[in-house]
This record gives structure tokens, sequence and C-alpha cells, in this order.
């Protein structure tokens, strides 16, 4: 019933959030300058 649920789900919380938070990480897209998002190419002076 819903106040067990509420009780388990409040347990789960206090335990580890991230059984229950989905996780938002996701893949930043590439940008121009780069193999990568963040990854620039490589500079050499000579």
């Amino acid at each position: 019933d819903e106040a067990s649920k509420k009780e388990i789900k409040d347990i789960l919380i206090n335990y580890d959030r991230s059984l229950l938070v989905a996780d938002p990480r996701r893949c930043e897209s590439k940008k121009f300058g780069g193999p990568g998002a963040r990854a620039r190419y490589q500079k050499s002076y000579r």
C-alpha cells in the first residue's frame, strides 16, 4: 500500500539516493577545433 511504499522510499533515499534518482549526465556534443567536446587539437610551434 501507499504508506509502506513511502516508508520504503524514505529509507532508500536516506540509504542511497542514486537508487531512485536518474543520473542526468549525457554526452556533450563535439565542438569545432578538436576531436571531442573539450579536447583540442595539439599545437606545435615547429
